[in-house]
């Protein structure tokens, strides 16, 4: 989903083994926040069922909230699995290790769902020199909101109930004290900064 010059990150696709290009493309998308795009998402998904598996990105460039794909998911009503890392087929099942906040987590699935890739995916298919040299003659097919059937109030920014105004990364900063003296008289001191704190009472 984005303007005709995205026709070029679809190509470098399909250089790493991706059948068929769609570009999602129509003026009336244009300023779509994480809802309206998800919509406009399902509605495509909706378009090519059935479908097994839909790998998403985990976040974006200029939003980087990480809604889309589990708000996608939710508009299809099937499950979503988020910074997945991993995926692969075992007796029939579908498992897919993701990252948490703890370490991994391994999870049997099974299709319909969406997955959003962590960004630290340990395999990244090379491309195709093959289908490198293809390129000049491959072309994405283009749909807009109304190859879709879409509801056009529900659609880039007329549909958009949210606006990003500013992304910026949070940042930490550890600040800290050195106390010289001798043992006992840092224990004393030690003894009443956590006082101050409201650590230690008394």
């Amino acid at each position: 989903m984005g303007p005709p010059n995205a026709e070029g990150v679809l190509k470098r696709v399909y250089s790493m083994g991706i059948d068929k290009l769609i570009l999602l493309c129509d003026r009336v998308f244009a300023g779509a926040d994480t809802l309206a795009t998800s919509y406009t998402l399902a509605g495509a998904l909706k378009n090519l069922s059935p479908f097994s598996i839909v790998l998403m990105g985990i976040r974006s460039l200029d939003g980087s909230t990480s809604q889309v794909p589990p708000e996608t998911a939710s508009i299809l009503q099937v499950p979503s699995i988020i910074n997945v890392k991993e995926i692969y087929k075992e007796a029939g099942n579908w498992i897919v290790i993701r990252d948490t906040d703890y370490g991994e987590e391994e999870i049997e699935v099974s299709p319909p769902v969406v997955i959003s890739m962590s960004p630290h995916i340990d395999y990244i298919r090379p491309r195709s020199l093959k289908r490198v040299l293809k390129l000049k003659e491959v072309k994405a097919e283009v749909w807009n909101a109304e190859t879709l059937s879409l509801e056009k109030e529900k659609l880039g920014l007329n549909g958009s109930p949210t606006r990003v105004t500013d992304v910026y990364e949070k940042k930490i900063e550890l600040k800290g004290k050195i106390y010289q003296g001798e043992p006992a008289e840092l224990e004393e001191k030690f003894i009443e900064i956590l006082k101050e704190k409201g650590i230690l009472r008394g």
